[in-house]
């Protein structure tokens, strides 16, 4: 079988085009969809109307696509429990599989139902397009869709669906281990607006591979505006990428919202500093509004001629359709871009960390990176008793002016935050003011705790890629350094870490030592845990001299 990750960068791959266009265009009874409430769960058709999908992957195949999505991106246990299934009449639905109960069946059984049929409904299309005789040989893929949850785990005021970062992570684990037993090739997690919940699909992913001993490549998405911004949280299109950046992702790229011309400058700047293969997938123009229904006109011609320069000048590695779009629009494409190889591209080299606005990059060739330490219970009164209330609620708001202060004020791009305390609870108090103070934050954290407990639990409340602090090959407990625990933890959030130069027996005295332990550390945190030297910040432990605790030692 051709190897997705081989193909990309050789030439560029076409994915299909909306599947929601061409359900509509079928004109389908409600009972096809177990009734009028179910409507909007096109995903139930895999049951319902399999030839018909079918059909629709086959005209995508002829039309030139390489990828074909599943039409599964709605079927997963949170979506599915926007909808009442005691209302649900199965009579329509003819290949439901022998025993299961639509109407009874938990939605993790659903759910995995659901992927595994949708996977191999497009299996076979690709079969019989393999079998027909103008089939031209080119690579041809089945991409496992998965959209949102519909619940946002970032922090915000706005009346949505909240939801936790452990609730969605199990979320799409049940969605991925569908789409892995029906046989995707490649997942797609597309049309993402809460870069935190982005980290927890990819999570659940992850526990997916991790179970069925199996790693499928990952395209994320994420839906932007014309200033390439995801448009609910504020985040740019560059903290998008940074927040997954190290999590095992395979190709990074943009989808939905508006059409290709919308996306020119953002496909520039991607162009500039993405380090994976980029995907774009534009709807049809921007929609309109004609008698009651949305449509979109742009043409398939114009659509390739706007999307044919994201190939050949700004090395784009995967094109294809979004809302409004059909297999005319993939022809196009294929048309204008068959053969063609993406640009070199020679994208920044810095290394970025972000929050859930803005990316930072730790590069002192332009000044000093400044790091703001007076979030911290032990080192600020003010925030000591705004912090430990001893069973009053935290204020906030001073917190609030604490960062405020640093980041508006002041200009200090990164914020240490440290809430280790002996009146609180560490583990509880951290990650809640993190995920308070980040729903309008545009700086960067430090998450900086002993507590291992308290880092796990932040970083998932952190919606971003965070700066860690820190880790040591100092004994944390039973005999486990704190390199091992903070990074069994915590290393598949892709951070950066702050690494001490402390062994079992203490802090390195002499420049020798602090050497062969900063050694030591980047090679056991890369040989165990995958996670590499541009992940890592040395600090030597240098004190003023003053401090020496032995006479002549020159400890600093």
């Amino acid at each position: 079988m051709t190897n997705f990750k081989n193909e990309l960068g050789k030439h560029v791959l076409i994915l299909d085009g909306a599947m929601g266009t061409m359900v509509q265009n079928l004109e389908l009874s409600d009972a096809a969809f177990g009734g009028p409430e179910f409507k909007m769960l096109t995903d139930l058709l895999v049951f319902s109307r399999p030839d018909d999908l079918e059909g629709i992957h086959l005209e995508y195949l002829q039309a030139g696509a390489n990828l074909i999505e599943t039409d599964t991106f709605g079927a997963s246990p949170l979506r599915l429990k926007e909808f009442d299934f005691s209302k649900f009449d199965p009579s329509d639905l003819k290949a439901v599989p022998e025993q299961l109960d639509l109407k009874n069946c938990s939605l993790e059984m659903l759910t995995l139902k659901l992927n595994i049929e949708g996977c191999r409904i497009a299996k076979r299309a690709i079969e019989k397009y393999r079998a027909q005789p103008d089939y031209d040989g080119r690579p041809l893929f089945v991409a496992g869709s998965i959209g949102p949850s519909n619940y946002v785990i970032s922090s915000t005021e706005a009346n949505l669906n909240k939801g936790t970062f452990r609730q969605v992570v199990e979320n799409f684990y049940h969605q991925v281990l569908g789409l892995i037993e029906g046989g995707a090739d490649v997942l797609l997690i597309e049309t993402q607006q809460d870069i935190l919940e982005t980290k927890a699909i990819i999570e659940g992913a992850n526990k997916a591979f991790a179970e069925k001993k199996i790693k499928l490549p990952m395209i994320v998405q994420a839906t932007v505006d014309v200033f390439s911004k995801m448009q609910i949280f504020n985040t740019d299109i560059h903290a998008a990428y940074t927040a997954v950046s190290k999590m095992g992702i395979d190709v990074f790229g943009i989808n939905c919202n508006v059409g290709p011309v919308e996306m020119v400058a953002t496909v520039e700047k991607l162009s500039g500093f993405c380090k994976h293969p980029i995907s774009v997938v534009p709807n049809a123009g921007q929609p309109i509004s004609e008698d009651g229904q949305t449509c979109y006109k742009l043409s398939p011609e114009d659509m390739a001629n706007t999307m044919e320069p994201f190939v050949r000048e700004h090395g784009v590695s995967i094109v294809g359709g979004c809302c409004g779009t059909t297999p005319a629009h993939i022809k196009a494409l294929r048309e204008k871009l068959n053969g063609a190889v993406p640009a070199p591209r020679q994208p920044d080299r810095k290394i970025y960390v972000s929050g859930p606005q803005e990316a930072v990059p730790i590069d002192a060739s332009e000044g000093l990176l400044r790091i703001g330490e007076r979030l911290n219970v032990r080192g600020s009164q003010l925030v000591r008793d705004a912090v430990e209330t001893e069973g009053e609620e935290i204020c906030m708001e001073v917190l609030e002016e604490v960062v405020n202060e640093q980041v508006k004020d002041l200009g200090i791009e990164i914020i240490d935050i440290c809430m280790d305390s002996n009146i609180v609870e560490t583990e509880e108090v951290l990650p809640a003011i993190i995920h308070g103070l980040t729903s309008d934050f545009k700086g960067v954290m430090c998450i900086d705790s002993f507590s291992v407990e308290a880092l796990e639990k932040s970083i998932e409340t952190y919606p971003g890629r965070p700066i860690i602090n820190s880790i040591s090959l100092e004994e944390y407990k039973d005999g486990v350094s704190k390199l091992d625990a903070v990074l069994s933890s915590t290393s598949s959030h892709g951070p950066i870490y702050i690494a001490l130069v402390n062994g079992p027996e203490g802090p390195a005295q002499t420049a020798d030592e602090k050497y062969n332990l900063a050694a030591e550390i980047v090679k056991q945190a890369n040989e165990k845990y995958g996670v590499g030297a541009d992940q890592i910040l040395i600090d030597v432990n240098a004190y003023p001299i003053g401090s020496e605790s032995v006479e002549g030692l020159n400890f600093c």
